[in-house]
């Protein structure tokens, strides 16, 4: 069980492309004896891939990304792959993405992330987000299917730290995204939802 903090440009992709590799962050520590609060949510809310700011360009090829984490804050990191920051540039190309307790991708705080040839699946909350100060996604040939409908009944066992159902595929929120050739379907909410001067050009 490994997760990935990404701070300068790097490239990281499977020796072979046919038989993929897997990252897998599932975390399910605690920490009920840790009177600090603000080191007991250390425990919470972790990506399993961090993409943090001022990183030039990162690139995620032919990864299977699982994920879960206990918590319930989707926007700061609950999710599988977290991009953030404007200089912050991702390719991610043939990967399968899923977040068992959250969303899929998150791409925010001005990110840009292009997507292609790639699944986000089976999230329990948003497969794909992006938002927040003039974020962009790209995505091309790629599967969002089956997301936001809660976490499966398996790691339901702390209700107050899970999302619940109701969740879209993809939600571009005060951001621009330009989708071709792409598969949204079976997803809990909506397949798509623009809000507050999201600009989608299908």
């Amino acid at each position: 069980l490994e997760r990935i903090v990404i701070r300068n440009s790097v490239r990281i992709r499977a020796a072979d492309p046919k038989r993929g590799a897997a990252i897998v962050w599932h975390h399910r520590t605690r920490n009920n004896n840790d009177d600090d609060s603000s080191k007991q949510q250390t425990k919470k809310n972790t990506s399993a891939i961090e993409i943090e700011d001022s990183c030039t360009f990162v690139s995620l090829q032919h990864l299977n990304i699982l994920h879960f984490s206990r918590g319930n804050d989707i926007w700061n990191g609950n999710c599988a792959v977290f991009c953030h920051g404007h200089l912050t540039h991702t390719v991610i190309h043939g990967c399968s993405i899923q977040s068992d307790s959250g969303r899929g991708v998150v791409v925010a705080n001005g990110a840009s992330l292009k997507l292609a040839q790639s699944t986000v699946h089976d999230c329990a909350a948003t497969g794909l987000y992006v938002g927040h100060m003039d974020s962009i996604l790209d995505v091309a040939d790629c599967n969002i299917i089956r997301n936001g409908f809660g976490p499966p009944d398996d790691e339901n066992d702390d209700s107050d730290a899970l999302i619940h159902s109701g969740h879209s595929g993809l939600y571009v929120e005060a951001a621009e995204a330009e989708i071709r050739n792409t598969l949204l379907a079976e997803n809990c909410l909506t397949g798509l939802s623009v809000v507050r001067r999201g600009t989608v050009h299908i």
